[in-house]
């Protein structure tokens, strides 16, 4: 489930895919007729500001509920009990990108055991709210973890250090048997959405759900928003995009003894925005914040996004340029490779 869109109130995802199964009770098995039928509903608000750029413990004002639906488009009329089977449903309207609170209810018309044509059964589901995609050639800046600058950042090919840091054997150019530390543009990106633990496709350039004609260095894009298991702590992702491996090319004339290569594929696991209130049961804070017995509403939960470079981002794909030192970890202003944060830049 991804989508572009030009105007994120309106506009965003038109279809959603998604598999499921008969969990019912006692064997009964699930059998539309031809008057039954399978059919989603996703129920929804709509930010009134962007819901994509850092306002940690800024309230975002949203709508009243909002509803799509769709019938299963391939007519498909069993949902079995052992594998579970992928549903393809068309929305209308189309999911706005700046959607919050999102959950789908599967509904089933048909026979189920011995109710013959007249059992109706619902199942709903919390999924995450529309998550951006963003990919980043950061292979115009380097991290030297014993570096004297501030931060240990530098520019890709600076002369000084980090040139002279490179240049081990003082001759003054950067041979094919010491650190390339020079820019590189990044050529011809494939991608693909898929389950965590599904087989990659093969080959990139022929199954693919992204595809990029090239990248700068120092450029970055969200390439696309999905829809996929939320962020409850870090529970494991459901879903994950591979990209390919992507022609690198040098941009700088005295990057003379490194050839043009691949960077080699990456793979992103994608865990999904939480934006969204939450129902609670304690009597205490419902009297407390709302003065009402229970169940009332949590405030909004929704994690915060980080500042990098240009761009505020939830987990961005990031390229960055091969130099030591680059094991990512999550620091406590944001991603950092080795002694470098890129919150920083």
């Amino acid at each position: 489930m991804y989508a572009v869109a030009s105007n994120p109130v309106s506009e965003g995802f038109k279809k959603i895919v998604l598999n499921a199964r008969n969990t019912s009770p006692d064997n009964e098995e699930m059998v539309a007729s031809e008057s039954g039928s399978i059919d989603l509903v996703v129920k929804y608000r709509v930010a009134r500001v962007d819901p994509f750029v850092q306002t940690e413990g800024v309230d975002i004002l949203v709508s009243e509920f909002r509803y799509s639906v769709g019938r299963e488009k391939n007519k498909r009329k069993t949902l079995p009990r052992d594998t579970p089977v992928r549903l393809e449903f068309d929305l209308n309207p189309a999911i706005p990108l700046w959607a919050t609170d999102v959950t789908v209810t599967l509904v089933f018309r048909g026979s189920l055991g011995a109710e013959k044509d007249v059992a109706v059964v619902a199942a709903t589901k919390d999924i995450s709210e529309p998550t951006p995609i963003q990919i980043l050639n950061n292979m115009d800046k380097l991290c030297l973890g014993d570096g004297p600058a501030d931060n240990n950042i530098y520019d890709a090919g600076a002369t000084g250090y980090p040139l002279d840091w490179a240049d081990t054997d003082n001759n003054g150019v950067i041979g094919p048997d010491e650190q390339d530390i020079f820019a590189h543009d990044l050529f011809s990106f494939y991608g693909s959405f898929m389950a965590t633990g599904a087989v990659e496709p093969d080959p990139y350039f022929t199954h693919y759900d992204l595809a990029f004609s090239g990248m700068a260095a120092g450029e970055w894009q969200t390439a696309a928003y999905v829809l996929t298991e939320p962020d409850y702590q870090a529970a494991q992702s459901a879903t994950q995009l591979v990209l390919g491996p992507v022609n690198i090319i040098k941009t700088d004339d005295l990057d003379n003894q490194h050839v043009a290569g691949y960077y080699g594929k990456l793979v992103h696991h994608i865990w999904g925005v939480v934006n969204q209130v939450y129902p609670t049961d304690d009597q205490a804070y419902c009297q407390a914040a709302h003065g009402q017995d229970a169940p009332c509403l949590l405030p909004r939960y929704r994690r915060g996004f980080i500042r990098i470079r240009e761009m505020d981002t939830w987990s961005a794909m990031i390229y960055p340029a091969y130099i030591f030192n680059n094991s990512w970890t999550w620091g406590t202003r944001g991603y950092t490779t080795g002694f470098c944060y890129y919150d920083d830049i």
